[in-house]
Formats: structure tokens, C-alpha cells, sequence
């Protein structure tokens, strides 16, 4: 990945650090994987079980709408209740830590209309990779152009392929999907740009934990 990119993706993770830490999460690991290529180095991405990643349609009074949506739905789990968050965006742990109410509970929170995304962890295997970590996929795409006269094709690219334009940093272009059904788009439109666009990278934003040694 080219040091300006590094360094922007990293900014990203580093801004979202201090939305949660990682929780307690069962070992296995669901359904297939995912190829990722993010600049020159290649993961195999695993999605796991056990918890999800929220963000509220609407960022005014997050604490009371959390505090509703663990009343609304059971199959959060109420013992680690974010109480006192004044983020828009948080981890939520699930009772049923199986694959397949993984995969029905982002069904259901992202048919819910004061939910703008609900989208799961991963587990990665690859460079650099030396402890079990988790990478949470949050709703945002980052595209780098070869030259700013492609950024024509590439924002026409995206709006048919259900992006919409958050703006652009560092001529990065920034994007987000308007419409997440399964919690997994972010990550697979992500994979599907990078194949088809002559682009310097094309990367899913996630939230990464930074490891600190002893």
C-alpha cells in the first residue's frame, strides 16, 4: 500500500478506535471467506459470530435510541449495554453466538429504518497477522484514482453500483453504500471495485485494534 494511503487508512482506524474495543467472541468462524486485497498484501477474511457493528440513522440523543433498540430486540445482549455512549456508532454482543443468527440478526437491524448500517467483524489471515485479532467492517469505501481525470468514471462507477459520494481526502475518493441489506456489502463492493476499476486501491474501511506490546 503506498505510504499515503497507509496513512490515511490508518487515520481512519485510529479515529474509530475509541468507538469499542474488541469483546470476549466464540472461536469459530462463519460461511465463506472473503479474498481481500488492500494495496499489495492480500487477506483471507472470516466473518465471526457473536457480535455486530451499529450505526444510528440519526446522530442526535444516541444513548436513549441504544438504550431502545436493546428493548426492542432480545437477541442483544443487555449485560454489555454501551450505557452512557454519546457515539452513533457501536459494538453490540449477541446472546445466540451461531453463525446463522449472525447472518439473521444483520438481516433484521438493517430492514430496521433508525439503523443506517448494521455490519459484522472478521477474522483475518495474512500479512502481518501475528495474534488473533478481529477487523469490524463499518459502512465506507475508499478509492484511490491513478489521476484526477478518472474520478468522472469512477463516481459513475459508484452510483451504479448503489455508492453514494461522501467527498473526497487526500484525493481519496470516500463513499458509503446507501442501501445495506446484509451487513456484508461494504466489504463485497469494495472487492468487485478493485476488480473491475483502474484505480491505484480500492479498500473497505474497517475498524482495526492496534496490538501494543509489553
Amino acid at each position: 500500500m503506498p505510504k499515503i494511503a497507509s496513512a490515511l487508512f490508518l487515520f481512519v482506524l485510529v479515529t474509530l478506535a475509541s468507538c469499542a474495543d474488541d469483546p470476549e467472541l466464540p472461536a469459530s468462524t462463519c460461511g465463506d471467506s472473503f479474498l481481500y486485497g488492500s494495496g499489495e498484501d492480500s487477506y483471507t477474511l472470516t466473518s465471526v459470530p457473536g457480535s455486530v457493528f451499529i450505526e444510528l440513522q440519526d446522530p442526535e440523543n444516541p444513548e436513549a435510541q441504544i438504550e431502545a433498540l436493546f428493548a426492542e430486540y432480545d437477541f442483544l445482549d443487555n449485560t454489555n449495554f454501551p450505557q452512557g455512549n454519546t457515539l452513533r456508532r457501536f459494538p453490540a454482543l449477541l446472546k445466540d453466538t451461531s453463525c446463522e443468527n449472525l447472518f439473521e440478526v444483520l438481516k433484521i437491524l438493517n430492514q430496521d429504518e433508525k439503523i443506517s448500517a448494521a455490519t459484522p467483524k472478521f477474522e483475518p489471515d495474512g500479512p502481518g497477522i501475528m495474534i488473533r485479532q478481529f477487523w469490524t467492517l463499518i459502512n465506507g469505501i475508499s478509492i484511490m484514482p491513478h489521476e484526477p481525470e478518472d474520478e468522472a468514471n469512477i463516481l459513475e462507477w459508484a452510483d451504479s453500483n448503489g455508492l453514494e459520494s461522501r467527498g473526497s481526502s487526500y484525493g481519496t475518493l470516500l463513499f458509503r453504500v446507501k442501501q445495506v441489506s446484509s451487513g456484508f456489502e461494504p466489504l463485497e463492493i469494495a472487492i468487485k471495485a478493485k476488480k473491475e476499476l483502474d484505480v491505484q486501491w480500492a479498500t473497505a474501511d474497517f475498524l482495526i485494534p492496534i496490538w501494543r506490546g509489553p
